[in-house]
């Protein structure tokens, strides 16, 4: 869903897409992990696969961000950019603020 999302963002805005993060790990499904397993979970498990980032700004675009752990993780993929800004669908709320 995020790459869809992503496209939408490219094809409205100009912007160029770059689609060069790769999971080069595979993990758990993050549901039902509390935030310090989701972190774990994803651990190394993104890899940046294009040219040096020396000084670019980039959007990070996800579906749906719970406790950041995914977006935390691709973002230090990212590592050598000036800038990242996550850019996200939906905002899940905590189990102590659902009714």
């Amino acid at each position: 869903q995020a790459g869809e999302l992503a496209l939408a963002v490219a094809r409205y805005t100009g912007w160029p897409l770059a689609p060069r993060l790769r999971r080069v790990r595979r993990t758990a499904a993050q549901s039902g992990l509390d935030a310090t397993a989701r972190r774990r979970n994803l651990r190394d498990a993104f890899a940046w696969r294009g040219p040096s980032l020396a000084g670019q700004g980039i959007i990070l675009v996800d579906d749906v961000l719970t406790t950041g752990s995914t977006a935390a993780a691709c973002a230090r993929a990212l590592a050598g950019a000036a800038e990242v800004h996550v850019w996200v669908a939906a905002r899940a709320l905590p189990p102590e603020d659902r009714d």
